[in-house]
């Protein structure tokens, strides 16, 4: 039982390296089952401190398991939804910038004995970012496959015709706002 918040963390590292596989698979029902294991792995972010307080076991050990196994499960699937065209790099490069500085700021801390605590806004962002991906990987998985073809502005269109006449700004590519300018077939209308 002393080691249980220790077993949560590491297996939300277990649960990162399957939905990575599974949102690179980029199909639908991988889609479905990533959405399940990330919640229930971001579930265990809770459970893992919580009950490492209430049993009265936290340990570095422990503390370094949760930090790092949140940061390379929202880090890594991010990268995989790069990967696939889902999220566009320039937001992952902030999320993970900022994760990097955040660290680096408490490592400077700790080397002068000073612990910084997760915050009410840390939290916050924490929980916001575990609900978008959610949101993303089950909108994915809910849309079928042959059904995204047909959408306004596609993956596919977007990249066949991107400087032509589409710029998509979801990223879900479920709508396309029309370019304007002269090689642009919205301006002939």
């Amino acid at each position: 039982m002393r080691q249980l918040p220790n077993m949560l963390s590491a297996s939300r590292l277990v649960a990162t390296v399957l939905v990575f596989i599974l949102v690179l698979l980029d199909q639908s029902w991988a889609f479905l089952v990533a959405t399940l294991l990330f919640v229930l792995a971001s579930i265990t972010d809770f459970f893992d401190g919580y009950l490492a307080r209430r049993l009265k076991v936290v340990s570095s050990l422990g503390v370094f398991l949760d930090l790092t196994a949140d940061k390379v499960f929202v880090s890594a699937i991010l990268i995989a939804m790069v990967q696939i065209s889902l999220v566009p790099a320039w937001i992952v490069f902030i999320i993970i910038t900022r994760e990097f500085l955040v660290t680096g700021l408490r490592s400077m801390a700790a080397a002068r004995g000073k612990v910084i605590p997760a915050g009410i806004w840390g939290k916050q962002k924490t929980f916001i970012t575990m609900v978008a991906i959610g949101a993303l990987l089950l909108a994915k998985g809910w849309v079928p496959i042959s059904s995204r073809s047909s959408l306004p502005c596609s993956s596919s269109t977007v990249r066949r015709s991107f400087s032509a006449s589409c710029c998509c700004c979801s990223p879900m590519d479920s709508f396309c706002l029309p370019r304007s300018g002269p090689s642009s077939p919205a301006s002939n209308i």
